[in-house]
């Protein structure tokens, strides 16, 4: 840690302090809460145990726990951040909602990630209007206990950008095949033949054949068939839809290879799987679910 900063202190905020937004610097201190950091605007000189965060933009959110020492500087240009809070036990509950390991490394690492302009903007609305309920509301009440969790989830929310961009990093799939991919996975897109589905990638359908398998490891017709035959599940499940408008949908033209290939996959044809799931249904004492 810096030399320079000789002593330390505890921070702790007031007791129903959920979120608070800062244009100071703060000298070197621990938590006794998670705190998770959000900067507004300007930059700052942020160091977090021995590591340094030097180039900080709008949107960075830097996440801290009460094993963390921590120093904020500004570098000159003015700055607002927020602040959110939350116990020990309460970040626990979050992280177990994503992974196992998350919490142990938001208590090991130095986590940081940004957020867009868009979030940033959107997250920053919600803590100036929940920073204004907060601040008239005594602690130790109905309200107090109701900000609590709406600050929780905004940490929940964070939490989620932070592991999807972890996940995007962690994925070693082109931009383009992954917006591919998603396009296929539309129930609209379902009955469209071998070079319409081509279409959505800038390849013809054997070359983008070739980059599937290679890719994922798995055949690009088996892969459709799966997802098909998945949503013809939900489709026998959740409508009255006739079996020939179910393999309609799903761009077979002949109704008998659809069961073959349900049949294959569920180990039932898709008259005898609507059939056992609506016994099933009944038999629980379940509302029918009924969408068309």
């Amino acid at each position: 840690m810096n030399k320079r900063f000789a002593k330390i202190y505890i921070n702790t905020p007031n007791k129903n302090v959920v979120t608070q937004r800062y244009v100071t610097p703060s000298g070197l201190h621990i938590h006794t809460k998670w705190e998770i950091m959000i900067l507004e605007k300007g930059t700052i000189y942020n160091q977090v145990n021995d590591y340094a965060f030097t180039d900080t933009h709008p949107g960075d959110v830097f996440i801290m726990g009460p094993s963390h020492r921590h120093i904020l500087e500004i570098t000159g240009e003015p700055h607002a951040h927020w602040d959110i809070y939350c116990d020990t036990d309460t970040m626990k509950r979050i992280c177990a909602c994503f992974t196992d390991k998350l919490y142990e490394k938001l208590c090991k690492d130095h986590v940081s990630f940004s957020l867009d302009y868009n979030q940033l903007s959107s997250v920053t609305k919600d803590l100036e209007k929940l920073s204004k309920l907060n601040s008239v509301i005594n602690a130790e009440t109905e309200e107090d206990t109701a900000c609590q969790t709406i600050a929780n989830g905004l940490i929940h929310y964070l939490l989620s950008i932070y592991m999807m961009q972890s996940m995007e990093t962690k994925i070693s799939v082109p931009a383009w095949l992954v917006d591919f991919v998603y396009e296929i996975k539309k129930p609209e897109n379902f009955s469209k033949r071998a070079n319409e589905i081509a279409k959505f990638s800038n390849y013809s359908y054997s070359q983008l054949s070739k980059i599937f398998k290679k890719t994922f490891g798995i055949n690009l017709i088996t892969f459709l068939t799966e997802v098909r035959l998945e949503y013809a599940s939900t489709l026998l499940r959740d409508t009255d839809l006739s079996i020939l408008t179910v393999a309609s949908e799903l761009g077979y033209s002949n109704p008998s290879i659809f069961t073959a290939k349900f049949k294959n996959k569920f180990e039932c044809s898709p008259a005898r799987y609507r059939k056992l799931h609506r016994a099933e249904t009944e038999a629980k004492g379940l509302p029918p679910n009924r969408t068309r």
